[in-house]
């Protein structure tokens, strides 16, 4: 069901952030934003820092806006000792690796290994982002 940014961050009990950074998402995540969020909601963000405000993210984990957070990634990387989120009770943070695992490294292996023999073959492989250099070379 599609429904309106608003609506989706005052209804939800997780917010779960997988966007890329840009100028549409810079900040996405504001006091705005904080401010019409459940106070037993939880925000993860696994895409980049940037998408969320942190200093708004620090102010609304102390007022109890929200309940918590879960964090990959962080504005500052690697983060300064003295970033509050370190030594909230309420936030978990990961060192910007939620991708790994051991299924996800074996899958990176198996594409990047298919890129190589397709490149040797004479094939565009099949997840380059700009095929149309190949063309423009020649």
């Amino acid at each position: 069901e599609s429904v309106e940014f608003s609506d989706l961050v005052s209804t939800s009990d997780f917010i779960s952030l997988h966007v890329p950074i840009n100028e549409e998402t810079y900040h996405l995540i504001d006091a705005g934003v904080f401010d019409s969020m459940k106070d037993t909601a939880y925000l993860i963000n696994t895409s980049r820092g940037d998408v969320v405000d942190e200093s708004a993210l620090i102010n609304a984990l102390k007022a109890k806006k929200i309940a918590g957070a879960g964090l990959d990634v962080l504005s500052q990387e690697p983060p300064e000792v003295q970033n509050p989120l370190l030594s909230m009770t309420n936030v978990i943070v990961s060192p910007h690796s939620a991708f790994i695992s051991h299924e996800a490294l074996t899958d990176l292996a198996a594409m990047a290994t298919k890129a190589i023999i397709d490149t040797l073959e004479g094939r565009v492989p099949e997840n380059m982002l700009n095929p149309e250099v190949l063309t423009k070379s020649q």
